[in-house]
């Protein structure tokens, strides 16, 4: 496009390039791309306008830019007014975002809270009305789109409240297409993700890039919430909750605090001991919406429980029907393994079928 058609002089020195400029840097934020098609000539609309109707106003300004290489300002000036949209944003997303409550991580009240922000008068029951059902979710070890769908289905089927994807076969690049296909299999399935060995400031601008390209993730499982006993202020654990604010993504952020890490992997929950479970579990409640846990331990899960407060708590593993039917009283939820012995890509419907009745028999 030459000059004329983007609506503006030659960037060659002209003082009404540098008037274009500061026109642009004192217009409204709200609307600033389309403000940019809005100071455009009719040549210029023309092109934009002939893309396919279902493209967003940015992608069409982006493909003005890409063919159109010899000036770059004004696709510059576009993403600057898309960033700045998405800085407010995040801000009021942030500012929105309310802290879980037992109630809410809880049976088909988590479908609730992934999709819209926590309200919770609206959840079911008030504060002093009995808890219901731990919500309860199966890991899934990804592998290819028709292993998960089957594995999908018997999930939903035998009345799950979502699942979990975890790539341990692979590098999580590999599986971002399976989770966007899943995602356009399962619309309304509470899907989360868990990336091994990835905490939460690694995870949570994927899962901010996933959702700006229109496929929802409603959880991430972190491994470790990088908490520290040792010390008062928890830096690693504050850097998280910045890169969680900065990525935009909303959805509900299971932690992981006081986890078996038998090879001291830096990047794995450091060891508590169980005189200290309490206060790990009180300063991780600070910065995740659920605290997450492996140990099945009831006393030592009492003991978290009491320093989660309000604040969720959830156990994660190869749990049994046992195990349930024993920590549905401490537990908001269940994120369970139940993969066939030797085929851990493969849910054991038997297995969901009686980890299920066991948390409704215990709840009743």
């Amino acid at each position: 496009l030459g000059a004329e058609g983007r609506g503006k002089p030659a960037l060659g020195g002209a003082k009404g390039s540098m008037d274009y400029k500061e026109k642009w840097l004192a217009q409204p934020k709200e609307d600033s791309l389309q403000n940019v098609y809005d100071g455009l000539g009719a040549e210029a609309k023309s092109k934009i306008d002939s893309f396919e109707m279902d493209e967003s106003l940015d992608a069409k300004l982006r493909c003005m830019a890409s063919a159109d290489r010899e000036d770059k300002w004004l696709w510059d000036q576009a993403m600057e007014a898309a960033l700045t949209d998405v800085a407010e944003i995040v801000s009021t997303a942030a500012a929105q975002r309310k802290k879980l409550t037992r109630q809410d991580a809880r049976g088909d009240n988590l479908l609730r809270v992934s999709s819209s922000p926590v309200d919770s008068a609206q959840a079911q029951g008030s504060a002093g009305a009995r808890l219901g059902p731990p919500s309860v979710l199966i890991l899934i070890h990804a592998s290819t789109h028709e292993q998960i769908v089957a594995n999908v289905r018997v999930a939903m089927e035998e009345g799950a409240t979502g699942v979990v994807l975890c790539n341990y076969e692979y590098d999580y690049p590999q599986m971002l297409p399976l989770v966007r296909s899943v995602r356009g299999a399962f619309p309304q399935l509470f899907l989360g993700l868990k990336f091994p060995r990835l905490n939460g400031a690694d995870a949570f601008p994927i899962c901010g890039k996933l959702a700006r390209e229109g496929t929802r993730v409603d959880a991430v499982l972190a491994d470790s919430a990088c908490i520290n006993i040792q010390m008062e202020y928890q830096e690693k654990a504050e850097y998280i909750e910045t890169a969680r604010t900065n990525s935009g993504w909303g959805g509900v952020y299971y932690g992981g605090v006081a986890s078996a890490n038998p090879k001291g992997n830096p990047r794995l929950c450091q060891p508590v001991e169980a005189r200290d479970l309490s206060r790990a579990a009180s300063m991780g409640a600070k910065y995740v919406d659920v605290v997450c846990t492996d140990k099945v331990d009831e006393a030592e899960l009492v003991e978290m429980r009491r320093g989660c407060g309000d604040t969720p708590l959830a156990v994660c593993g190869a749990l049994t029907a046992g195990d349930a039917a024993r920590l549905v009283h401490v537990c908001d939820c269940f994120i369970v393994e139940c993969g066939t012995m030797g085929q851990e890509g493969v849910v054991d419907r038997e297995a969901v079928q009686g980890f299920l009745a066991a948390v409704k028999a215990a709840h009743t």
